[in-house]
């Protein structure tokens, strides 16, 4: 399936999950979210839907990062 925007963003952290990341991409299908438990894991998926970004579509056009304020 070929990835047309991709954004993550940091989530509040909680007593279950630390370092939580929720990544939210659209393809054909429609849009899909899946909550990480680490920004290590958030970032594998990343990397991941970058290598399928739909023909035309740059890193920079689909990808959108939102970080919690410190």
């Amino acid at each position: 399936m070929a990835t047309t925007r991709i954004v993550v963003t940091e989530l509040p952290p909680d007593t279950i999950t630390p370092e939580p990341w929720q990544v939210v991409w659209s393809n054909q299908l429609g849009e899909h979210t899946h909550v990480h438990h680490s920004k290590k894991a958030a970032q594998r998926h990343v990397r991941g839907l970058l290598g399928s970004l739909a023909v035309g579509v740059s890193r920079d056009e689909a990808l959108t990062i939102n970080r919690l304020e410190t």
